[in-house]
């Protein structure tokens, strides 16, 4: 049983990981923000707006399963990105935790919406309050679970041989006691994700794969320190 890296640790690792693959990872987050956005423009009506959420996280659950693959030295391209797992059976356990963590998402900002698309919010400063608090509950909730689900983006890829329902068990167990952790190391890059303003965003190209490297041997040091 491995012990629980530091903050330090893991961009170190995170670093030392990215080297040789940067470029590569570059241009799978620079592929996903095109598609995705396009999905964003050309699907703006409300009712669509949960299919281009799963659209998404479908997108977001290949990126991780992408850096797994790269950091476990196996062979990966952009493709993966759209093409996912080759497996249909467990990129079926992709499309069912994508479609968990947006209907997660939708719930929670449910009221917020319903407020926005009714125009209630823009009658009456009552109302423009009322929109504030439910946004700002909807946000706080989606992300508490999202930190309790965190680690089912990677255990889908990892643990394919597991179901839905044992892969959000196994997610909720890992993350156990680290919630807060893993929301100080999110919220440790946003500096950086400023100071990419400064350079009209190009410094992101530097900070996302940097981030979501971070991430991935956050998960992975979990995962070996409970033995998973």
């Amino acid at each position: 049983m491995h012990e629980i890296s530091s903050m330090a640790q893991l961009k170190a690792s995170a670093r030392n990981s990215l080297n040789g693959h940067y470029s590569f990872l570059i241009a799978v987050h620079v592929t996903n923000s095109i598609i995705v956005s396009l999905f964003y423009v050309l699907m703006p009506i409300a009712i669509l707006m949960p299919i281009t959420s799963l659209i998404a996280q479908l997108f977001s659950f290949h990126i991780c399963r992408i850096y797994l693959m790269t950091f476990y030295g196996k062979k990966t391209s952009i493709k993966d990105l759209f093409l996912g797992n080759p497996n249909r059976a467990k990129e079926m356990q992709t499309i069912y935790a994508a479609c968990i963590i947006t209907l997660i998402q939708f719930l929670c900002m449910l009221p917020s919406n319903i407020l926005s698309y009714t125009k209630i919010a823009n009658n009456s400063p009552f109302g423009f309050l009322l929109y504030c608090i439910t946004l700002a509950a909807g946000l706080a909730l989606y992300y508490y679970i999202y930190l309790r689900l965190f680690p089912i983006y990677y255990l889908v890829a990892d643990c394919p041989g597991e179901t839905i329902t044992e892969t959000l068990k196994m997610a909720v167990f890992i993350s156990k006691g680290h919630r807060f952790r893993l929301f100080y190391l999110i919220v440790g890059f946003l500096p950086l994700f400023l100071l990419s303003l400064l350079s009209f965003g190009l410094g992101l190209l530097w900070v996302i794969p940097y981030m979501q490297a971070t991430l991935t041997h956050y998960y992975l040091n979990l995962t070996a320190s409970k033995a998973i």
